[in-house]
């Protein structure tokens, strides 16, 4: 690495731990340097130019990274709008069963693509924008909300505790329409280990005492039959009470694992 040269696009993203379609493997390595000078060249190694100030570089393990809102408006010229959004809900989520903090706020990278606004990937960081929130702690729960917000389907509360009528904690939904007793949870693969497996069925039966429905989605859900899974969940919210009526999802493209 030479003076003023700073991993970027992929590679900060990764070295953030920013959620990445799996296609999006580190195959490269992004490098970004000043404008004016040389992009970086290698075997291996991606070279990029770009204008950059102190407040856009930070230092991960040691290395020399792009801001995560710079490296934000870096991956809108590679990801579709939803991925952005999904990476966009961590920036401004952070971790916080892992104490990770997060790293930006929404105002951060509003004022991240006003700066870049003439760039490559404007259209995709305002569609992102508009779906950018605070709670979502995986990409597959980011994901799904953006399919119910397409779908028109009611605002969910997002990773808030349900409690019983006697207030002791019953389970921390992904998604949970309070009104109508319809919780919704992603189950990853990692949810195929016995001990989660039991907690899961526990979780489950706890809120079926206390008079919910859970709608439980795959991955062979979300990115195989989005359409269905959000017909799904709109019938289990009609069935308890919700008058609207799904929209049709736009053809947005396939979303990647």
């Amino acid at each position: 690495m030479r003076d003023g040269d700073v991993f970027s696009h992929v590679t900060a993203a990764t070295l953030w731990r920013m959620p990445l379609p799996m296609l999006l493997g580190p195959t490269l390595v992004h490098v970004t340097s000043p404008v004016g000078v040389r992009a970086a060249r290698g075997r291996g190694v991606r070279g990029h130019t770009h204008p950059l100030v102190p407040e856009d570089v930070r230092v991960v393990g040691g290395l020399r990274v792009t801001s995560p809102e710079v490296t934000w408006t870096h991956l809108s010229t590679i990801l579709p709008w939803w991925d952005l959004a999904a990476v966009g809900d961590f920036i401004v989520t952070g971790l916080p069963f892992e104490s990770v903090l997060p790293l930006a706020s929404r105002d951060d990278l509003v004022r991240a693509h006003e700066r870049a606004a003439s760039s490559a990937g404007a259209v995709a960081r305002r569609r992102a924008l508009e779906h950018i929130v605070v709670g979502p702690l995986s990409r597959p729960e980011s994901l799904s909300l953006v399919l119910f917000r397409l779908a028109g389907l009611p605002d969910p509360a997002i990773n808030e505790p349900v409690d019983d009528a006697r207030g002791s904690f019953v389970a921390l939904p992904d998604a949970s329409w309070r009104d109508f007793r319809v919780a919704y949870e992603y189950e990853g693969d990692h949810h195929r280990r016995v001990d989660t497996y039991r907690r899961d069925v526990r979780r489950a039966e706890r809120l079926a005492d206390e008079g919910w429905v859970v709608v439980r989605a795959t991955a062979d859900d979300l990115y195989g039959r989005p359409a269905e899974l959000v017909g799904r969940v709109a019938r289990r919210l009609r069935a308890r009470g919700w008058l609207g009526h799904p929209r049709r999802l736009p053809r947005i493209g396939p979303i990647e694992r």
